[in-house]
Protein backbone atom coordinates (compact mmCIF):
# COMPACT_ATOMS: atom_id res chain seq x y z
CA UNK A 1 0.00 0.00 0.00
CA UNK A 2 2.72 2.74 0.46
CA UNK A 3 3.58 2.31 -2.72
CA UNK A 4 0.93 3.64 -3.92
CA UNK A 5 1.09 6.61 -1.94
CA UNK A 6 4.56 7.61 -3.68
CA UNK A 7 4.75 10.42 -5.95
CA UNK A 8 5.62 8.36 -8.87
CA UNK A 9 2.56 5.95 -8.24
CA UNK A 10 0.25 9.29 -8.23
CA UNK A 11 2.44 11.23 -11.25
CA UNK A 12 1.74 7.69 -13.05
CA UNK A 13 -1.84 7.94 -12.44
CA UNK A 14 -2.02 11.49 -13.56
CA UNK A 15 -0.15 10.58 -16.78
CA UNK A 16 -1.96 7.24 -17.75
CA UNK A 17 -5.30 9.03 -17.21
CA UNK A 18 -4.70 11.66 -19.32
CA UNK A 19 -3.44 9.74 -22.63
CA UNK A 20 -6.21 7.39 -21.90
CA UNK A 21 -8.97 10.30 -21.98
CA UNK A 22 -7.27 11.73 -24.93
CA UNK A 23 -6.92 8.62 -26.79
CA UNK A 24 -10.51 6.84 -25.88
CA UNK A 25 -13.56 7.85 -26.12
CA UNK A 26 -14.46 5.92 -23.12
CA UNK A 27 -12.51 8.09 -20.80
CA UNK A 28 -16.11 10.21 -20.33
CA UNK A 29 -18.10 7.08 -18.64
CA UNK A 30 -15.07 7.59 -15.87
CA UNK A 31 -16.71 11.10 -14.66
CA UNK A 32 -19.10 9.55 -12.14
CA UNK A 33 -16.31 7.55 -10.19
CA UNK A 34 -13.99 10.53 -10.54
CA UNK A 35 -16.89 13.07 -8.82
CA UNK A 36 -17.66 10.50 -5.97
CA UNK A 37 -14.13 10.73 -5.20
CA UNK A 38 -13.48 13.99 -5.38
CA UNK A 39 -16.60 14.64 -3.31
CA UNK A 40 -15.23 11.72 -0.61
CA UNK A 41 -12.04 14.21 -0.29
CA UNK A 42 -13.82 17.43 0.04
CA UNK A 43 -16.19 15.83 2.54
CA UNK A 44 -13.16 16.10 4.97
CA UNK A 45 -11.56 19.20 4.26
CA UNK A 46 -14.20 21.39 6.20
CA UNK A 47 -14.16 18.94 9.20
CA UNK A 48 -10.29 19.01 9.61
CA UNK A 49 -10.26 22.51 9.20
CA UNK A 50 -12.62 23.67 11.56
CA UNK A 51 -11.64 20.71 14.62
CA UNK A 52 -7.71 21.62 13.95
CA UNK A 53 -8.12 25.99 14.11
CA UNK A 54 -10.26 25.25 16.97
CA UNK A 55 -7.85 22.94 18.98
CA UNK A 56 -5.18 24.61 18.43
CA UNK A 57 -6.32 28.25 19.15
CA UNK A 58 -7.78 26.91 21.94
CA UNK A 59 -5.34 25.84 23.80
CA UNK A 60 -2.56 28.23 22.79
CA UNK A 61 -5.18 30.95 24.77
CA UNK A 62 -5.29 28.46 27.84
CA UNK A 63 -1.39 28.18 28.00
CA UNK A 64 0.20 29.83 31.08
CA UNK A 65 0.79 33.82 30.06
CA UNK A 66 0.21 33.42 26.52
CA UNK A 67 -1.88 36.99 26.48
CA UNK A 68 0.85 39.07 24.97
CA UNK A 69 2.35 36.55 23.01
CA UNK A 70 -0.56 35.90 21.12
CA UNK A 71 -1.11 39.51 20.19
CA UNK A 72 1.99 39.59 18.54
CA UNK A 73 1.35 36.24 17.15
CA UNK A 74 -1.66 37.35 15.65
CA UNK A 75 -0.08 40.74 14.41
CA UNK A 76 2.75 39.02 12.80
CA UNK A 77 0.65 36.59 11.20
CA UNK A 78 -1.56 38.76 9.37
CA UNK A 79 1.34 40.57 8.00
CA UNK A 80 2.97 37.63 6.78
CA UNK A 81 -0.18 35.75 5.05
CA UNK A 82 -1.23 39.19 3.50
CA UNK A 83 2.33 40.14 2.57
CA UNK A 84 2.62 36.69 0.86
CA UNK A 85 -0.71 36.63 -1.03
CA UNK A 86 0.58 40.58 -2.22
CA UNK A 87 3.40 38.99 -3.52
CA UNK A 88 1.73 36.16 -5.66
CA UNK A 89 -0.73 38.19 -6.89
CA UNK A 90 2.03 40.87 -8.19
CA UNK A 91 4.18 37.53 -9.55
CA UNK A 92 0.73 36.24 -11.46
CA UNK A 93 0.48 39.74 -13.10
CA UNK A 94 3.67 40.11 -13.88
CA UNK A 95 4.58 37.15 -15.25
CA UNK A 96 0.80 36.00 -16.70
CA UNK A 97 0.71 32.44 -16.17
CA UNK A 98 -2.50 32.34 -17.65
CA UNK A 99 -2.25 34.64 -20.84
CA UNK A 100 -2.67 32.49 -23.87
CA UNK A 101 -2.14 33.58 -27.63
CA UNK A 102 -3.18 30.52 -29.68
CA UNK A 103 -6.06 31.32 -31.05
CA UNK A 104 -7.17 27.25 -30.67
CA UNK A 105 -6.08 27.32 -27.33
CA UNK A 106 -8.24 29.82 -26.65
CA UNK A 107 -10.92 28.30 -28.10
CA UNK A 108 -10.98 25.31 -26.31
CA UNK A 109 -10.31 27.18 -22.72
CA UNK A 110 -13.25 29.37 -23.99
CA UNK A 111 -15.82 25.75 -24.46
CA UNK A 112 -13.84 24.64 -20.94
CA UNK A 113 -15.75 27.99 -18.87
CA UNK A 114 -19.15 26.44 -20.11
CA UNK A 115 -18.40 22.86 -19.31
CA UNK A 116 -16.82 23.60 -15.97
CA UNK A 117 -19.02 22.04 -13.15
CA UNK A 118 -18.30 22.96 -9.29
CA UNK A 119 -18.91 19.60 -7.22
CA UNK A 120 -18.19 21.07 -4.18
CA UNK A 121 -21.11 22.67 -3.28
CA UNK A 122 -24.68 21.78 -4.36
CA UNK A 123 -25.01 26.04 -4.22
CA UNK A 124 -22.43 28.22 -5.65
CA UNK A 125 -22.38 31.73 -3.78
CA UNK A 126 -23.69 34.70 -5.29
CA UNK A 127 -21.68 36.85 -7.65
CA UNK A 128 -20.82 39.95 -5.25
CA UNK A 129 -20.80 43.57 -6.48
CA UNK A 130 -17.40 44.41 -5.02
CA UNK A 131 -14.94 44.42 -2.21
CA UNK A 132 -17.29 45.61 0.23
CA UNK A 133 -19.96 42.59 -0.51
CA UNK A 134 -17.44 40.03 -0.11
CA UNK A 135 -16.04 41.21 3.41
CA UNK A 136 -19.85 41.32 4.58
CA UNK A 137 -20.41 38.18 3.21
CA UNK A 138 -17.46 36.67 5.42
CA UNK A 139 -19.80 36.84 8.11
CA UNK A 140 -21.76 33.77 9.32
CA UNK A 141 -25.52 34.99 10.22
CA UNK A 142 -26.13 31.60 10.01
CA UNK A 143 -23.11 28.82 10.75
CA UNK A 144 -25.47 26.24 9.74
CA UNK A 145 -26.56 27.62 6.77
CA UNK A 146 -22.39 28.05 5.77
CA UNK A 147 -21.83 24.48 7.33
CA UNK A 148 -24.78 23.12 4.47
CA UNK A 149 -23.63 25.39 2.01
CA UNK A 150 -19.98 24.68 2.18
CA UNK A 151 -18.79 28.38 2.59
CA UNK A 152 -15.77 27.76 4.02
CA UNK A 153 -14.38 31.74 4.99
CA UNK A 154 -17.43 32.17 6.46
CA UNK A 155 -16.86 28.85 8.97
CA UNK A 156 -13.02 29.82 9.31
CA UNK A 157 -14.34 33.04 10.93
CA UNK A 158 -16.46 30.93 13.14
CA UNK A 159 -13.99 28.64 13.85
CA UNK A 160 -11.30 31.16 14.69
CA UNK A 161 -13.62 33.33 17.42
CA UNK A 162 -15.28 29.84 19.01
CA UNK A 163 -11.26 29.10 19.28
CA UNK A 164 -10.67 31.79 21.39
CA UNK A 165 -13.69 31.56 23.18
CA UNK A 166 -13.01 28.15 24.21
CA UNK A 167 -9.47 28.75 25.58
CA UNK A 168 -11.29 31.83 28.10
CA UNK A 169 -13.46 29.26 29.78
CA UNK A 170 -11.80 28.46 32.78
CA UNK A 171 -13.57 25.03 33.40
CA UNK A 172 -12.54 21.52 32.81
CA UNK A 173 -15.23 21.03 30.09
CA UNK A 174 -13.67 23.47 27.16
CA UNK A 175 -10.53 20.98 27.96
CA UNK A 176 -12.59 17.93 27.08
CA UNK A 177 -14.50 20.17 24.21
CA UNK A 178 -10.97 20.87 22.75
CA UNK A 179 -9.85 16.82 23.49
CA UNK A 180 -12.71 15.93 21.28
CA UNK A 181 -11.97 18.59 18.64
CA UNK A 182 -8.18 16.78 18.55
CA UNK A 183 -9.82 13.66 18.19
CA UNK A 184 -12.65 14.67 15.57
CA UNK A 185 -9.44 15.93 13.54
CA UNK A 186 -7.27 12.20 13.54
CA UNK A 187 -10.28 10.89 12.84
CA UNK A 188 -11.10 12.44 9.60
CA UNK A 189 -6.95 12.45 8.55
CA UNK A 190 -7.54 8.78 8.88
CA UNK A 191 -10.55 8.45 6.61
CA UNK A 192 -7.78 10.68 4.47
CA UNK A 193 -5.30 8.74 4.64
CA UNK A 194 -7.67 5.48 3.37
CA UNK A 195 -8.29 7.40 0.42
CA UNK A 196 -4.88 8.13 -0.31
CA UNK A 197 -4.43 4.74 -0.71
CA UNK A 198 -6.46 4.61 -4.22
CA UNK A 199 -5.08 8.26 -5.08
CA UNK A 200 -3.60 6.61 -8.10
CA UNK A 201 -6.27 5.14 -9.52
CA UNK A 202 -8.72 8.30 -8.34
CA UNK A 203 -6.56 10.50 -10.43
CA UNK A 204 -6.50 8.10 -13.31
CA UNK A 205 -10.75 8.87 -13.59
CA UNK A 206 -10.49 12.32 -12.85
CA UNK A 207 -7.98 13.10 -15.39
CA UNK A 208 -9.77 10.68 -18.16
CA UNK A 209 -12.46 12.28 -17.70
CA UNK A 210 -11.64 15.83 -17.20
CA UNK A 211 -9.11 15.20 -20.74
CA UNK A 212 -12.17 13.52 -23.01
CA UNK A 213 -13.94 16.65 -22.82
CA UNK A 214 -11.78 19.27 -22.27
CA UNK A 215 -8.80 18.10 -24.58
CA UNK A 216 -4.52 19.00 -23.52
CA UNK A 217 -5.40 22.66 -24.25
CA UNK A 218 -5.27 23.29 -20.14
CA UNK A 219 -2.02 21.53 -19.59
CA UNK A 220 -0.39 23.08 -22.11
CA UNK A 221 -1.10 26.41 -19.95
CA UNK A 222 0.33 25.12 -16.66
CA UNK A 223 4.10 25.30 -18.07
CA UNK A 224 3.63 29.03 -17.41
CA UNK A 225 1.76 28.30 -13.58
CA UNK A 226 4.74 26.10 -12.81
CA UNK A 227 7.06 29.18 -13.85
CA UNK A 228 5.54 31.18 -12.11
CA UNK A 229 5.06 29.59 -8.40
CA UNK A 230 8.79 28.51 -8.67
CA UNK A 231 10.09 32.07 -9.60
CA UNK A 232 7.93 34.03 -7.04
CA UNK A 233 8.23 31.18 -4.51
CA UNK A 234 12.19 31.87 -4.85
CA UNK A 235 11.91 35.47 -4.04
CA UNK A 236 9.14 35.04 -0.96
CA UNK A 237 12.43 32.25 0.43
CA UNK A 238 15.09 35.19 -0.35
CA UNK A 239 12.95 37.74 1.40
CA UNK A 240 12.38 35.58 4.41
CA UNK A 241 15.83 34.45 4.44
CA UNK A 242 16.57 38.08 4.50
CA UNK A 243 14.53 38.58 7.50
CA UNK A 244 15.76 35.98 9.16
CA UNK A 245 19.28 36.93 8.99
CA UNK A 246 18.69 40.30 10.23
CA UNK A 247 17.06 39.38 13.18
CA UNK A 248 19.22 37.16 13.95
CA UNK A 249 21.95 39.42 13.11
CA UNK A 250 24.31 36.74 11.07
CA UNK A 251 25.57 36.65 7.59
CA UNK A 252 22.35 34.78 5.01
CA UNK A 253 24.80 31.53 4.38
CA UNK A 254 25.71 31.28 8.20
CA UNK A 255 21.71 31.67 8.75
CA UNK A 256 20.96 28.73 6.21
CA UNK A 257 23.42 26.70 7.67
CA UNK A 258 22.07 26.81 10.78
CA UNK A 259 18.29 25.79 9.83
CA UNK A 260 19.29 23.72 6.31
CA UNK A 261 17.96 20.52 8.49
CA UNK A 262 14.62 21.66 8.65
CA UNK A 263 14.76 23.07 5.01
CA UNK A 264 15.73 19.50 3.67
CA UNK A 265 13.31 17.50 5.43
CA UNK A 266 10.73 19.85 4.53
CA UNK A 267 11.41 19.35 0.92
CA UNK A 268 12.65 15.73 0.96
CA UNK A 269 8.89 14.78 2.75
CA UNK A 270 7.36 17.66 1.46
CA UNK A 271 5.61 17.52 4.47
CA UNK A 272 6.02 20.82 6.98
CA UNK A 273 4.35 19.03 9.99
CA UNK A 274 7.22 16.48 9.84
CA UNK A 275 10.04 19.22 9.20
CA UNK A 276 8.62 20.40 12.76
CA UNK A 277 10.76 18.59 15.26
CA UNK A 278 14.03 19.44 13.49
CA UNK A 279 12.54 23.05 13.24
CA UNK A 280 11.95 23.52 16.85
CA UNK A 281 15.40 21.79 17.63
CA UNK A 282 17.32 24.28 15.08
CA UNK A 283 15.24 27.32 16.31
CA UNK A 284 16.27 26.46 20.20
CA UNK A 285 20.13 25.48 19.57
CA UNK A 286 21.41 27.14 17.05
CA UNK A 287 18.90 30.24 16.97
CA UNK A 288 18.82 30.90 21.12
CA UNK A 289 14.67 30.99 20.99
CA UNK A 290 13.60 29.45 24.00
CA UNK A 291 12.06 26.86 24.19
CA UNK A 292 8.75 26.93 25.47
CA UNK A 293 7.70 30.16 23.11
CA UNK A 294 8.74 27.79 20.62
CA UNK A 295 6.22 25.52 21.55
CA UNK A 296 3.66 27.66 21.14
CA UNK A 297 4.32 29.47 18.42
CA UNK A 298 5.93 27.12 15.93
CA UNK A 299 3.16 24.03 16.41
CA UNK A 300 0.21 26.86 15.83
CA UNK A 301 2.24 28.16 12.82
CA UNK A 302 1.93 25.09 10.89
CA UNK A 303 -1.69 24.91 11.11
CA UNK A 304 -2.37 28.35 10.53
CA UNK A 305 0.54 29.96 9.02
CA UNK A 306 0.42 28.42 5.90
CA UNK A 307 2.47 30.65 3.97
CA UNK A 308 2.98 28.48 0.92
CA UNK A 309 0.03 27.77 0.01
CA UNK A 310 -1.20 31.08 -0.08
CA UNK A 311 1.51 31.92 -2.79
CA UNK A 312 0.46 28.78 -4.63
CA UNK A 313 -3.56 30.06 -4.03
CA UNK A 314 -2.61 33.68 -4.97
CA UNK A 315 -1.15 32.77 -8.19
CA UNK A 316 -3.49 29.97 -9.21
CA UNK A 317 -6.65 32.98 -8.90
CA UNK A 318 -4.65 34.88 -11.10
CA UNK A 319 -3.71 32.25 -13.25
CA UNK A 320 -7.22 31.59 -13.74
CA UNK A 321 -8.54 35.02 -14.27
CA UNK A 322 -6.25 35.88 -16.83
CA UNK A 323 -7.29 32.38 -18.85
CA UNK A 324 -10.48 33.16 -18.89
CA UNK A 325 -9.65 37.06 -19.96
CA UNK A 326 -11.18 38.37 -17.39
CA UNK A 327 -10.77 42.03 -16.85
CA UNK A 328 -8.94 43.30 -13.63
CA UNK A 329 -10.74 45.74 -10.96
CA UNK A 330 -9.43 47.02 -7.60
CA UNK A 331 -12.60 45.00 -5.91
CA UNK A 332 -11.18 41.74 -7.63
CA UNK A 333 -7.44 42.33 -6.53
CA UNK A 334 -8.91 43.26 -2.99
CA UNK A 335 -10.81 39.84 -3.41
CA UNK A 336 -7.99 37.67 -4.71
CA UNK A 337 -5.37 38.93 -1.94
CA UNK A 338 -7.16 38.83 1.23
CA UNK A 339 -9.33 35.64 -0.12
CA UNK A 340 -5.94 33.74 -1.20
CA UNK A 341 -4.13 34.76 2.75
CA UNK A 342 -7.35 33.37 4.43
CA UNK A 343 -8.44 30.02 2.28
CA UNK A 344 -4.88 29.17 2.17
CA UNK A 345 -4.98 29.77 6.19
CA UNK A 346 -7.66 26.93 6.58
CA UNK A 347 -6.22 24.62 3.70
CA UNK A 348 -5.09 21.69 5.65
CA UNK A 349 -4.10 18.35 3.72
CA UNK A 350 -2.79 17.90 0.39
CA UNK A 351 -2.53 20.89 -2.05
CA UNK A 352 -5.28 19.36 -4.43
CA UNK A 353 -7.70 18.66 -2.23
CA UNK A 354 -7.28 21.61 0.29
CA UNK A 355 -8.28 23.61 -3.31
CA UNK A 356 -11.79 23.03 -2.84
CA UNK A 357 -11.71 25.65 -0.28
CA UNK A 358 -11.31 28.43 -3.29
CA UNK A 359 -14.56 28.08 -4.22
CA UNK A 360 -15.68 30.61 -1.55
CA UNK A 361 -13.05 33.13 -3.82
CA UNK A 362 -13.49 31.59 -7.06
CA UNK A 363 -17.53 31.96 -7.44
CA UNK A 364 -17.48 35.60 -6.50
CA UNK A 365 -14.84 36.24 -9.43
CA UNK A 366 -17.11 34.13 -11.71
CA UNK A 367 -15.16 31.65 -12.11
CA UNK A 368 -15.46 27.66 -12.08
CA UNK A 369 -13.41 25.41 -9.01
CA UNK A 370 -13.07 22.20 -10.82
CA UNK A 371 -10.41 23.99 -13.28
CA UNK A 372 -8.43 25.22 -9.82
CA UNK A 373 -8.81 21.48 -8.56
CA UNK A 374 -7.53 19.53 -11.91
CA UNK A 375 -4.33 22.39 -12.17
CA UNK A 376 -3.21 21.81 -8.65
CA UNK A 377 -4.15 17.68 -8.51
CA UNK A 378 -1.93 17.92 -11.99
CA UNK A 379 1.03 19.84 -10.32
CA UNK A 380 0.80 18.55 -6.51
CA UNK A 381 4.16 16.33 -6.70
CA UNK A 382 6.16 19.51 -8.06
CA UNK A 383 4.32 21.99 -5.87
CA UNK A 384 3.82 20.38 -2.56
CA UNK A 385 7.89 20.20 -1.61
CA UNK A 386 7.73 23.88 -2.12
CA UNK A 387 4.82 25.27 0.03
CA UNK A 388 6.08 22.55 2.39
CA UNK A 389 9.54 24.62 2.87
CA UNK A 390 7.87 28.26 2.65
CA UNK A 391 5.77 27.17 5.53
CA UNK A 392 8.70 25.61 7.62
CA UNK A 393 10.54 28.80 6.78
CA UNK A 394 8.26 31.19 7.47
CA UNK A 395 7.18 30.09 10.43
CA UNK A 396 10.73 30.83 12.02
CA UNK A 397 10.29 33.98 10.68
CA UNK A 398 7.67 34.55 12.42
CA UNK A 399 8.88 32.93 16.04
CA UNK A 400 11.98 35.62 15.55
CA UNK A 401 9.35 38.67 15.61
CA UNK A 402 6.72 37.42 17.92
CA UNK A 403 9.74 36.55 20.41
CA UNK A 404 11.37 39.79 19.94
CA UNK A 405 14.90 39.80 20.85
CA UNK A 406 16.53 36.76 19.97
CA UNK A 407 20.57 35.69 20.73
CA UNK A 408 22.44 34.91 18.38
CA UNK A 409 23.28 31.80 15.95
CA UNK A 410 25.76 29.52 18.25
Amino acid sequence: MKILKSPWAILTGIVLGGVFGYFSKFGAYLGPPAKMYLGLLQMCILPIMITAIISSIGRLVKAHGSGRLLKRMTLVLLIGLLATSTLGVTGGLLLGPGRITDVKNQADLGRLLFEAENPGTERAPEKVRGAGDFFINLIPVNIFAALAEGHSLKILIFSILLGLAMGLIPLPVSDQFLDICDALCQSFKTIIGWLMTILPLGLFCIFADYISRVGASLFRALVGLILTVGLTALVVFLINHALLAWRLKRSFFQTFSALRNSYFVAVATSNSFVALPVALREMEENAGLDRQTLNLILPLGIVINRQGVVLVFAITIVFLVQLYNLSWTLPMLLISVCGAALTGMAALGRLGIASALLASILAPLGLPLEVAMISLLSLEVLFEPITSLLITQCNCVAAVFVRGDTGGLS
